[in-house]
């Protein structure tokens, strides 16, 4: 049975910045960049659906790291999504090398925007992991 365990990434808001324009007639908090970090454990054969609500509009990266040899394969979904083995899901990014020890997925956001992040653990072992999401 897949791990139904979520771990909530919500990207609050920003403190507010000083004024300033990005180039495209956007001002203040749109100009720093957001970073959050997110831990957590994926189970055997399993996975962990991490919600995520982009704080701002920009590049978002959602990278994905861990410790082993695991296969762990990394999926950036609708929130709609709720198991990414329905055929219903829709796979907006996705990253699923089969070797190393890391994966990346990267989309242009606008404020506001809500997705599913996905951890899918393809080795026969829990396997601890860490999120890095940003948005420049």
């Amino acid at each position: 049975m897949r791990s139904r365990a979520a771990l909530i990434v919500v990207l609050a808001g920003l403190a507010a910045a000083c004024g300033g324009d990005d180039g495209n007639g956007v001002t203040g908090p749109s100009n720093t960049p957001f970073t959050q970090t997110v831990t957590g454990t994926v189970s055997t054969f399993g996975w962990t659906r991490h919600p995520l609500t982009t704080a701002r509009a920009g590049q978002l990266t959602v990278r994905l790291t861990w410790n082993s040899g695991a296969d762990l394969d990394l999926y950036l979904t609708p929130t709609s999504c709720t198991d990414p083995y329905m055929p219903s899901c829709t796979f907006l990014a996705r990253s699923d090398a089969v070797s190393g020890t890391s994966e990346q997925v990267q989309r242009t956001v606008t404020a506001g925007e809500s997705f599913s992040v996905f951890v899918d653990n393809f080795s026969s072992g829990p396997q601890s992991y860490s999120l890095l999401v940003t948005i420049q």
